[in-house]
């Protein structure tokens, strides 16, 4: 007996169903691009604590956050290079391998339990966050960077700056697998820096997607906020209004706008803040 049209229908894969899978799949990708960078961030920040025990512990936090960007840059910028056809095809393999390498002084750590969490971030700081109420100004401050950030992943990037030559130029890397010509509606595109969406290819790696191009925007936002943090204690403000004024950062509509658009503007401005911050003379500093 012949199957009602209704039934068939009811086989059909419903787009509901696409969209959970969809859901979930973004969800797992996501986590894993966090993951891998959580890894690799943490492993570097010991390294640099072995290599150098003596600067301030924010500003050797700040140094990684900068570090592990730039050496993602040189790595897709060396990979290219390489005389083989598409060479950043294999560019997951390379972030991979640099990660396992960089978890090795992690898992030591974790073992050996030195350094400790307090000898990797500014122990007043950790005293602050956990026993007043500058506590509820992190909480905030950062659901508001995990929110931009969530909508960032799902908004597609329809300004003219980055549909008409920013995003186009991460897409050329991802599509050629290498650093070519950049097709798209300003025909100088090819003489812009390529540095953030250098960032932005190798989220594409994992993603397969620009979902991950406003965590960059996000990154680059929290080390803003710590250029922040360094710069006040560096002039001698104490820790707690140091901390409440780089998470007020984190809370301007500015940052917030550049973290849900694929701009390069927030990661530049991070870079330039650090600079700044890097740059002022160290004074005497206060509890």
């Amino acid at each position: 007996m012949a199957e009602s049209p209704i039934t068939v229908v009811n086989r059909l894969p419903q787009p509901s169903r696409r969209l959970e899978c969809l859901l979930l799949r973004l969800t797992f990708e996501i986590l894993a691009l966090v993951a891998m960078c959580s890894v690799s961030f943490a492993g570097l920040l010991i390294l640099l604590y072995q290599w150098m025990p003596n600067i301030p512990r924010s500003e050797r936090i700040a140094l990684c956050g900068l570090l592990l960007p730039l050496g993602m840059i040189v790595g897709v910028g060396a990979l290219s290079g390489l005389p083989i056809d598409r060479p950043l095809d294999y560019l997951l393999y390379a972030q991979l391998g640099a990660a396992g390498l960089l978890a090795l002084p992690l898992v030591r750590a974790l073992r050996s339990g030195t350094p400790s969490a307090r000898e990797l971030f500014p122990g007043e700081l950790l005293a602050d966050v956990s026993g007043s109420a500058a506590r509820w100004v992190v909480i905030l401050s950062l659901l508001v960077t995990v929110l931009m950030s969530a909508v960032g992943v799902w908004t597609v990037s329809i300004d003219d700056d980055p549909a008409g030559y920013h995003v186009p130029q991460a897409l050329q890397i991802w599509q050629d697998a290498r650093l070519g010509p950049v097709s798209c509606e300003l025909v100088y595109a090819d003489s812009y820096p390529r540095g953030v969406p250098m960032l932005w290819a190798s989220t594409m790696t994992v993603t397969a997607s620009e979902a991950g191009f406003d965590l960059v925007s996000s990154y680059f936002a929290i080390l803003g906020a710590i250029a922040v943090y360094i710069a006040a204690r560096r002039v001698g403000v104490m820790s707690q209004p140091a901390l409440v004024a780089g998470c007020c950062y984190l809370t301007l509509p500015l940052v917030s706008f550049l973290g849900v658009w694929s701009y390069i503007d927030g990661p530049v401005q991070a870079c330039q803040m650090l600079a700044i911050a890097f740059a002022l003379p160290q004074r005497q500093r206060r509890l």
